[in-house]
């Protein structure tokens, strides 16, 4: 009665049948239509369709209610998001579908469905970890870069198109990619919903984390866990926490309707010049509390008790590998390079003061943006090569059984002495490019301050970690900038930054 009153449209396909309904009757009745078979997709991005689909979500505040199993939700979400795409573009088609989760006009009502279980093919750690770069920043191996992969009990399931489909949102996401989420998963009750576990289906891969248990002795799984695999999850959480932050509040978005016209200029470094978009003194103030969660909060953490793990399973004949290893960290925080690193955020954020006495801009100088984007090259190299140094110890336990000592042990000697030359070599970057920068003396009057908060590895083993309030000083009186309890000190001219590791 609905249909036939033009109060209600109803479209009916079957995958198995080609027929459709004919609503002019008393009741439904089904005529032949040769061609018509199909899936869901096929009404939804039809003639006439995508139009009408535009139309009701966009301007007619439309809900979309989807009621079926994963597969079918997976196929019937993705249809509607190509439909807007191809009608209002890809940006605004995207929003759209944003908008409606965010609003609640979309309801997923998933159910599972009993059947046999699956032969799953299994994916390693050491590949799993390189599935995380969600802001395109990296180049990884050939088929890894378009997979955003995350595990919840050993099943492996691909985020890329959950993103904007998340009622949580897509930061908390963005942070377990690349990583086994199984202890989020279960610390925000998930578990215990079966119709949010029933949506897993929609991103299952059919894949599993692979176990090294079966080819290690104790000892051997006990430092896998404990050292390896402990320090990769970190490692890329970090990673994962640092892209966010860059993604959110340096590469995307304005904060103020002044910020919106700002265009593009020049940045130039070493006589390069690249054409970029402004940054604006606030991005500014987000990048100096970025950098600086890493230089003193995620690289002491780093290489905290993880790579103390890391260390002590290594047995070499005639060596006390923990104390030879320990005298390359220990001397690197007396060296000048490293207090030079401790003084970068206090000169940017001197730099940024100047800056903002400018009347009427409220764009950064394009040399101090080059700076930045130099910067944060750095730390993304940094925290990427220590990674692949990792995935090269996984796969030795992956690929190998017990004994693994002493085979192994110029593999894993190559893969930690390799992370510190790394760290060794990104403070030795860093001090290079605040010299060519900010000049050799201006740098060298701020690194010998007496009263210079510490930061780098000088924090390893520190009670402060986490907690660190840094006080700097310049010549109109005393500069703060400091990250209390994980987030950027707000009682001191400096924005809070939600910049911390999820777990």
């Amino acid at each position: 009665v609905m249909v036939k009153s033009g109060i209600m449209d109803v479209e009916i396909i079957f995958s198995r049948d080609e027929c459709k309904p004919n609503f002019s009757g008393n009741k439904i009745t089904y005529e032949d239509a040769p061609g018509r078979r199909g899936w869901v997709d096929k009404i939804i991005e039809g003639p006439g369709m995508q139009e009408r689909l535009a139309s009701i979500v966009q301007e007619e505040g439309g809900h979309l209610f989807l009621c079926g199993n994963g597969g079918l939700a997976k196929t019937a979400v993705e249809a509607v998001e190509r439909s807007l795409c191809r009608n209002i573009g890809d940006v605004q088609g995207k929003m759209e579908l944003e908008k409606m989760v965010a609003e609640n006009r979309m309801v997923l009502d998933i159910f599972t469905s009993l059947k046999q279980p699956e032969t799953r093919e299994g994916i390693n750690l050491s590949e799993l970890c390189r599935c995380n770069d969600f802001a395109k920043v990296r180049k990884g191996e050939k088929g890894t870069e378009d997979r955003l992969l995350l595990v919840i009990n050993a099943s492996v399931y691909d985020m890329a198109n959950f993103f904007r489909l998340h009622p949580g949102g897509d930061a908390m996401l963005k942070l377990y990619v690349g990583m086994d989420a199984t202890k989020a998963w279960d610390a925000v009750e998930h578990s215990k919903a079966p119709e949010v576990v029933a949506m897993l289906e929609m991103f299952d891969t059919k894949m599993t984390l692979r176990h090294v248990e079966a080819n290690l002795n104790d000892n051997e799984f006990d430092w896998y866990s404990n050292g390896w695999k402990a320090m990769t999850m970190t490692l890329v959480e970090i990673q994962n926490a640092m892209s966010l932050c860059f993604q959110q509040n340096w590469d995307e978005g304005a904060y103020s309707v002044a910020e919106e016209g700002l265009g593009e200029h020049f940045t130039v470094w070493e006589g390069k010049a690249v054409w970029k978009p402004k940054r604006s003194l606030l991005k500014g103030e987000f990048f100096i509390s970025t950098h600086n969660r890493l230089w003193s909060a995620f690289l002491p953490s780093l290489l905290g008790d993880d790579f103390d793990e890391l260390r002590s399973g290594m047995v070499m004949p005639g060596e006390d590998y923990v104390r030879m290893t320990s005298l390359l960290i220990d001397q690197l925080p007396e060296t000048r390079e490293h207090r030079i690193c401790d003084a970068v955020c206090p000169l940017l954020k001197i730099e940024l003061d100047k800056a903002s006495r400018v009347e009427n801009e409220i764009a950064m100088p394009s040399h101090l943006q080059s700076f930045m984007e130099q910067l944060r090259d750095a730390d993304d190299e940094l925290l990427e090569s220590i990674k692949e140094r990792l995935i090269v110890g996984l796969q030795v336990f992956e690929t190998h059984k017990s004994p693994l000592l002493p085979a192994f042990c110029g593999t894993f000697d190559k893969c930690i002495v390799g992370m510190m030359n790394d760290l060794a070599d990104f403070i030795t970057k860093i001090a290079s490019l605040a010299i060519a920068y900010f000049g050799e003396a201006n740098v060298l009057e701020v690194a010998n301050m007496p009263n210079l908060t510490r930061g780098g590895i000088s924090l390893l083993g520190s009670d402060n970690l986490g907690t660190i309030v840094h006080k700097y000083i310049d010549g109109d009186g005393e500069i703060q900038l400091g990250v209390l309890d994980g987030h950027i000190d707000t009682e001191n001219d400096v924005p809070k930054c939600p910049m911390h590791l999820g777990a």
